[in-house]
């Protein structure tokens, strides 16, 4: 009962002129349903043919059957196509049109009842029915005989009646159902009507020809009317395998809900379809905090499980109308029609934030999670799909980094000024077409100058403003969820790259930068073994590089990450050390392997002021165990000094800048050749070939 009265508070969820005409609409179906009822009713007794027999009573039964349980194909919340549309055109013909009429509205009342709709949707899809068929009648009676009485012949003109009649029906039903969408602001006129018509072409064109064998099968005997069930059960069978193949590609398989496909096109639709008169729609981004944690002390099924649950608090606090999808992971979407203001729009959030405070029961324990909740509004903050994704995406994670819980989009909190914003479209773009690149800086023993691996740094060149600077766009790729994309494309360039260096005999690590958002994604790990094993590269090979931000959050789910991805060997980098993020007695239960000293402090390494800090994390890090690289290093003195304090690692323009793959490889095999302490002391480094070595920071 609760469901029901939540779905009718749903339903009327729209502008009160809307609402209005919504009514009013409703009002005239129903009422001219009655009136063409009535009429029927009093017309009667002039089809002499007007008579119930066992074959038409047993066909009204497979009506009542199939009303009950009719085919969904409409994209639009339709109400089902029913199979049995060949066996009411067949009862038309045979009995006239009051019997069908009657038999289709008593089905759909009962069977609109039994499924809880409320009374207004009950009473319009009645009254749409029985319209639609009247007007299938109005086309059989242009077929009567001079008689008023019905022809039943199966030849001519009389076969095409029949298909006319059905044709009507369908044409009509689906411009009711259309009008009313439009009114409920769900899509224009025009288009809804034309993607009903679209999606339910094929399917009535079918069952149309197939009617004409009813009223032969009718004529003929009615013990063989069961035998009819057999190709409409195909028919059934079909298009349920193609609406599941359908939902499985727009819905997620864990907790049923849209998926991130069904999202992006819903939002689309309500963007595209949008008059000056519409009132706009927010969109609620959640992240459920230290998800990892279930999964890996728990298992997945438990994390599953939990998904599953907070995917049903969703669905019971919010309306009807409300678009609830899961993006994947332990992110889910909330998509708010008729959502005008800010104030609204995060009290809708805050009711989110409270359905998760009660404690989640998984098997034999009680979990707590809670969410952090980005909100953007159409069209205030954004116009079209990617924007207002973005917008949301950047408020919760804004959410997430201040603890906030809930965080409304606020243009002076976005770094993306309308330069930027177009800059992260070309990204997505670059992306897809695989127009950024991977060069790769050497690194070398701080004692012996032989290269030991290394780093990989992606880099963009863009078609109109040149190189970009990675401080430029990798925050906005973290920042608009293309940072799982950008951090793939390096990682699985890198390992292409190391197993080609290994096959020509020169094994190297390599190391490559991830960020927090990377090791709080379920699949990073997965496909960092993937990786892995594609390119057949030890886990050894590979370094990842962190920064001390990790550290400094209290999520566990990176450092879970990190224990999964040592297991494998991977080893890890704590980069930028000595920004004053770490706790170090949270470093020392971290499988980190090395330390990476900022440049900020190498590069000033000349000067007295630096030279204690550099030379105290040389020594905290060998105390914890810990190897160290210094990077930024740019001179002679500096390589000589770091390594005199036991520095393990040198990087920087002193050895060489980052170049391509193809420059790296000739580079090594110069390099090799080189006596070692002359390649310290004596000899130039060797410029870096192309225009990124110029640009790259080091």
């Amino acid at each position: 009962m609760l469901r029901t009265e939540r779905r009718r508070v749903g339903r009327d969820a729209m502008p009160e002129v809307r609402a209005r005409l919504f009514a009013t609409y409703v009002a005239l179906v129903v009422s001219a349903a009655v009136v063409g009822t009535t009429a029927v009713a009093l017309t009667a007794p002039r089809h002499g043919h007007a008579y119930l027999d066992m074959a038409s009573l047993l066909v009204g039964g497979f009506v009542v059957l199939d009303i009950l349980q009719p085919l969904v194909l409409g994209r639009y919340d339709a109400e089902g196509l029913p199979v049995a549309v060949a066996f009411l055109l067949a009862l038309e013909v045979r009995t006239g049109p009051l019997f069908p009429v009657v038999l289709i509205a008593v089905s759909t009342v009962v069977a609109d009842l039994w499924r809880g709709r409320a009374p207004y949707r009950t009473a319009f899809n009645a009254g749409q029915f029985v319209l639609s068929w009247l007007a299938a009648a109005a086309v059989l009676g242009l077929f009567d005989d001079a008689g008023g009485h019905r022809v039943l012949t199966l030849q001519g003109a009389h076969l095409g009646g029949i298909v006319l009649a059905g044709g009507a029906y369908f044409l009509v039903n689906n411009l009711l159902v259309s009008v009313a969408i439009s009114l409920r602001g769900d899509g224009s006129l025009l288009r809804t009507y034309a993607s009903c018509l679209r999606g339910e072409a094929a399917v009535a064109f079918a069952l149309l020809v197939s009617a004409p064998l009813v009223v032969a099968v009718l004529q003929s005997s009615p013990w063989l009317v069961p035998l009819l069930l057999l190709p409409l059960a195909a028919v059934h069978v079909t298009l349920r395998l193609s609406r599941d193949s359908e939902r499985a590609a727009l819905y997620d398989a864990l907790t049923g809900l849209p998926n991130r496909t069904y999202l992006r096109n819903k939002i689309a639709t309500m963007i595209a379809e949008t008059g000056p008169d519409e009132t706009g729609a927010a969109l609620l981004l959640l992240d459920i905090d230290r998800f990892k944690e279930v999964n890996d002390t728990l298992g997945h099924d438990a994390g599953d499980a939990l998904l599953v649950q907070i995917a049903e608090r969703l669905v019971a606090v919010m309306r009807p109308d409300d678009v609830i999808a899961r993006l994947g992971g332990d992110e889910f979407a909330v998509l708010l029609p008729w959502t005008t203001t800010t104030a609204e729009a995060a009290d809708i959030a805050a009711r989110v934030e409270r359905a998760l405070e009660s404690p989640f029961e998984v098997g034999e324990m009680l979990l707590q999670a809670e969410a952090s909740v980005g909100v953007a509004l159409f069209p205030q903050h954004a116009s079209d799909v990617e924007t207002l994704i973005r917008c949301a995406d950047v408020a919760m994670y804004q959410a997430k980094a201040g603890r906030l819980g809930v965080q409304v989009y606020h243009p002076d909190a976005d770094h993306h000024s309308s330069e930027r914003l177009a800059l992260l479209g070309d990204l997505r773009h670059a992306l897809d077409e695989g127009a950024l690149a991977v060069h790769f800086q050497p690194m070398a023993d701080a004692q012996t100058a032989q290269i030991s691996g290394v780093e990989a740094l992606v880099r963009w060149f863009h078609p109109r403003r040149g190189f970009v600077a990675p401080d430029e766009f990798v925050p906005l790729a973290e920042q608009s969820g293309l940072m799982r994309v950008l951090t793939e494309f390096v990682l699985d360039a890198s390992l292409q790259q190391i197993a080609l260096w290994r096959r020509a005999g020169t094994s190297l690590t390599v190391s490559v930068n991830v960020s927090a958002r990377d090791l709080c994604d379920r699949g990073f790990v997965p496909h960092v073994r993937r990786c892995l094993r594609t390119y057949n590269v030890p886990g050894e090979s590979l370094v990842l590089e962190v920064t001390e931000r990790v550290l400094a959050d209290d999520d566990v789910r990176p450092v879970l990450a990190l224990e999964e991805l040592s297991a494998l060997g991977v080893r890890v980098s704590l980069d930028d050390f000595g920004t004053g993020y770490s706790s170090l007695g949270r470093l020392a239960k971290l499988p980190v392997g090395e330390l990476k000293v900022d440049r900020s402090f190498v590069s000033q390494l000349d000067l007295s002021d630096e030279a204690p800090i550099v030379r105290s994390v040389v020594d905290l890090a060998h105390s914890m165990g810990l190897a160290v690289v210094a990077e930024g290093v740019e001179t002679e003195r500096a390589w000589r000094t770091l390594a005199d304090w036991g520095c393990d690692v040198i990087q920087g323009w002193y050895l060489a800048k980052a170049m391509p793959a193809e420059d790296m490889t000739i580079w090594l095999a110069r390099y090799e050749g080189r006596p070692v302490l002359r390649a310290v002391s004596n000899i130039e480094p060797l410029a870096a070939t192309g225009p990124v070595a110029v640009a790259d920071a080091g």
